[in-house]
């Protein structure tokens, strides 16, 4: 029952807020504690920050079979996948797994024409980059949409951005996790085998570390960055503190690589 009227003379800042928050002790519980300060950083945080990269976005085209379809979704560890119109560069639209499921299960026999998996697509629903999660989670309530495709200033597609991907940002990791998730890092004796498509927010956050974002999001990306190449399988070197080794590298991207504990 505290009235407290405020005059511009006693605003306070954003990051006196989360002082004032990080140093509530127990009259906030820890996980509301992490909630508020999570969604004071939303207008930091961009789309690019948390998307998953268009390299690890697997796609259908308009001219293939049904069979090929149904086996391509099967071996998939996505959600969504894209659709793409038969010149394989023109975006379709975005299926969603689910819908595909539920269309199998009402068949009586397990079999559909491909006009029916036509009509559960999605419209794309495209993203500047640059947008920040603050204003990404308003525009998808305002558009009613769940799945946004970033574009960067050339309009060319850099990656993919759920809803549910913002609400991690907020609330933290759901307990039910994707393959996909879980797969991007795998402990390895005196360390850890990352995946060179994780973004780096993501990076920070699993492991404790601090790597920059405000540069490339992606691991790949500060590694080709710092050595201003591609480099080769085995170079050891150290990054922001952190001692790496390249795993593998092809196609111009560093795949996976190595982040020894100390």
């Amino acid at each position: 029952n505290i009235k407290i009227n405020f005059t511009q003379n006693n605003l306070i800042t954003m990051d006196e807020l989360k002082s004032i928050i990080s140093e509530s002790g127990q009259f906030i519980p820890n996980k509301n504690k992490s909630i508020f300060l999570n969604l004071i950083d939303l207008e930091k945080i961009t789309v690019e920050d948390i998307m998953m990269p268009h390299t690890n976005i697997e796609s259908l085209n308009v001219s293939q079979s049904v069979e090929d379809m149904l086996n391509k979704v099967s071996s998939s560890h996505n959600q969504s996948i894209l659709f793409k119109k038969e010149d394989n560069e023109s975006i379709e639209g975005v299926l969603e797994i689910n819908k595909l499921l539920k269309l199998l299960i009402k068949s009586k026999d397990g079999t559909i024409a491909k006009q029916q998996i036509m009509d559960i697509i999605d419209e794309p629903y495209f993203i500047p980059a640059g947008t920040s999660l603050y204003k990404q989670i308003q525009y998808f309530q305002d558009n009613q949409e769940k799945i946004g495709l970033i574009v960067n200033e050339h309009g060319e597609f850099i990656g993919l951005v759920t809803l549910e991907d913002i609400l991690e940002e907020i609330v933290g990791e759901f307990n039910v996790e994707l393959p996909s998730k879980l797969s991007k890092i795998t402990f390895d004796n005196d360390g850890w085998i990352v995946d060179g498509s994780i973004t780096l927010r993501t990076l920070n956050k699993k492991m404790k570390l601090s790597l920059p974002t405000s540069g490339p999001k992606t691991l790949n990306g500060l590694i080709i960055e710092f050595f201003e190449e591609i480099p080769e399988p085995n170079t050891s070197f150290k990054l922001h503190g952190k001692t790496m080794e390249i795993i593998s590298a092809q196609d111009k991207t560093v795949k996976t690589i190595k982040i020894y504990k100390s």
